[in-house]
């Protein structure tokens, strides 16, 4: 038997949000009285579940059931996300959506063009046949006010845009700018309590979420920076990118009070991650910056290809031999295996390796290989047929010649 299961349930599962659940044998019994095929975590005690249509091809359905279990209604959908704040968003191929009740009912008589789940307490809908967006509250009522978008970036923080011109409303609705102002280009997602603001004279700054403008003079006006590029901030950093004259376009990373975390310019940045950020120079090469400034290795190494540390481990592909992954140690040591021809990076301790051009084991830290012998891996889609593919902890469970193999090595029957 194929199944979802939720990855590391009993560390992160929704007993501990208080959520009640039934046991694994409870859940077995509603399968084999409703002739299901997978039953989901239970949230405001309903589930989603899913049941698999094989004629005329194999086809998923979904629906929900109560704790009691029975079948909450009398469609099955396309696709049907867990139940957030007594509402439940739920597809029908192509393109309509609708929000289903705890009693079973649905909201909206006409099906939506578009809607996303709620996310604090609203969540977003464009009503058939329209041009603009709205919110709709816990309660099931959607509000008048229309926007040509609505990205709620936090449950108190909703970005708008109207006729070209952003704004940002809090929990209650209100503008945080009394005005729409007209310089604003675009506002990009709160993160690190700041978010992103570009401006139309290719100047950018950061708007916090009291309303303060990161960058401001002694009046407390705001005094934007003339950059090619800026990002989003990530660990106390933001990747700038200015442009040089006699160099061309450069990157460096900038904190909370606008100073710059590197003397040296790169030519290219990434964010951070897990306090670790990847920079390149043409000089030096490839290599990794730390939140102090100091570069990981004093002579960088040349590569085609690297990517963020994960678990202590990062993969690199170096010019010598690309085609060959390899991963690289914060000490500037290499976890070799020759016999390799392709890998994703670590998760959790694993990661998923290619040998004659078959993903056919996993690498732990330690070097050794998961599995004794190398055997074809791949993971069943939802509709539980075998795909070749990238499986992720989180996947169904990986179907492999050798038998059933969840991330952690555990054999499953």
């Amino acid at each position: 038997e194929f199944r979802r299961v939720l990855f590391r349930s009993q560390e992160r599962g929704l007993y501990l949000l208080g959520e009640p659940q039934l046991t694994p044998e409870e859940v077995e019994e509603i399968k084999v009285k409703k002739l299901l095929d997978e039953v989901e975590c239970f949230r405001n005690s309903r589930a989603v579940v899913r049941k698999i249509r094989q004629k005329p091809n194999p086809t998923s359905k979904f629906n929900y059931i109560t704790m009691e279990g029975e079948i909450l209604s009398n469609l099955w959908f396309d696709k049907a996300e867990p139940f957030s704040k007594n509402f439940a968003l739920v597809i029908q191929e192509p393109h309509r959506y609708n929000f289903l009740r705890l009693d079973g009912s649905l909201v909206f008589k006409t099906w939506l063009d578009a809607a996303k789940s709620f996310e604090g307490e609203y969540a977003v809908i464009k009503q058939h046949g329209s041009s603009t967006y709205q919110l709709m509250n816990s309660s099931g009522e959607v509000l008048k006010d229309r926007y040509d978008s609505i990205l709620i970036s936090t449950p108190d923080k909703i970005i708008v845009q109207k006729k070209g011109k952003s704004n940002i409303l809090n929990q209650n609705l209100e503008m945080m700018m009394s005005r729409w102002p007209t310089f604003i280009r675009y506002i990009y997602p709160f993160s690190n309590e700041l978010a992103l603001v570009e401006e139309h004279s290719n100047t950018y700054n950061y708007l916090g979420g009291d309303g303060s403008w990161l960058f401001q003079n002694e009046l407390g006006q705001r005094k934007s920076l003339a950059l090619e590029m800026a990002d989003s901030f990530c660990e106390g950093f933001a990747v700038v990118e200015d442009y040089f004259p006699h160099r061309g376009k450069v990157a460096n990373f900038i904190d909370s009070k606008g100073k710059f975390l590197s003397k040296k310019w790169f030519d290219s940045a990434s964010s951070f991650s897990g306090g670790l950020a990847t920079v390149y120079n043409q000089s030096s090469q490839w290599n990794y910056i730390d939140l102090n400034g100091k570069l990981l290795y004093p002579d960088g190494f040349a590569s085609i290809d690297v990517h963020s540390f994960c678990d202590g481990l990062a993969l690199v592909f170096l010019k010598d031999q690309p085609e060959k992954p390899r991963f690289i140690k914060k000490s500037g040591e290499f976890l070799d295996h020759p016999e390799l021809s392709g890998a994703k990076h670590f998760i959790d301790g694993r990661a998923l390796v290619e040998i004659d051009g078959e993903y056919s084991n996993f690498l732990t830290i330690d070097g050794t290989f998961l599995i004794p012998e190398h055997h074809k891996i791949g993971f069943l889609d939802e509709n539980l047929r075998y795909v070749k593919g990238n499986p992720q902890p989180e996947d169904l469970f990986h179907w492999t010649d050798y038998g059933n193999l969840n991330w952690f090595g555990e054999i499953l029957d």
